[in-house]
């Protein structure tokens, strides 16, 4: 019944599922977003991002090529690259974060690969929370960032008609010296 329930209410404009959505005894007001959302992770350096919301997904995933495992002070260190804008594969971001697990994860295609994770703050606007992240190779695809259910869960609601819903990160504005190719 709740599947049936959530399905139309994806159909519906915006303010209307977030209505309906606190009926259904939410303590928290729910926020709607879009197929795709711009998103940040000051931590890491990625101050935009366009992240596809994939609620088959169950967790999110990080574009990151040249990843190396390092020992460090305190536990191991992921180090990799990042090119979070897809139209510009020349810009680069170099990261760094301490590793929070190494899973195998089965991806779409259904091949599996061992990963590794960590855990990130990923912000837009106010809205700020924590996220479990594996890192790979996106190249190949449109969004270098997936959005999982993991970390949907319990926050948003997704309309799949829309996008950007929580508005647009300019790279220009927050990559000082970045200009658009």
């Amino acid at each position: 019944m709740s599947n049936l329930t959530i399905a139309t209410l994806e159909h519906r404009p915006s303010g209307e599922v977030a209505s309906l959505w606190a009926k259904r005894g939410s303590r928290d007001r729910a926020v709607v977003v879009g197929q795709s959302e711009w998103v940040s992770f000051p931590d890491l350096g990625i101050m935009a991002i366009d992240a596809k919301v994939d609620t088959g997904a169950r967790t999110s995933v990080l574009h990151a090529e040249d990843i190396e495992l390092v020992d460090g002070d305190e536990g191991v260190i992921v180090k990799f690259l990042c090119h979070p804008l897809i139209d510009d594969l020349a810009f680069e971001v170099r990261c760094e974060a301490p590793l929070w697990d190494q899973r195998e994860v089965r991806s779409s295609n259904g091949e599996v690969e061992e990963r590794p994770f960590i855990m990130q703050r990923v912000c837009h606007g106010d809205l700020s929370w924590e996220i479990e992240l594996s890192l790979t190779s996106r190249r190949a695809m449109r969004h270098r960032m997936l959005l999982g259910r993991g970390a949907l869960r319990r926050r948003f609601l997704v309309e799949p008609s829309r996008r950007h819903l929580l508005g647009r990160l300019d790279p220009e504005e927050l990559y000082p010296g970045y200009h658009s190719p």
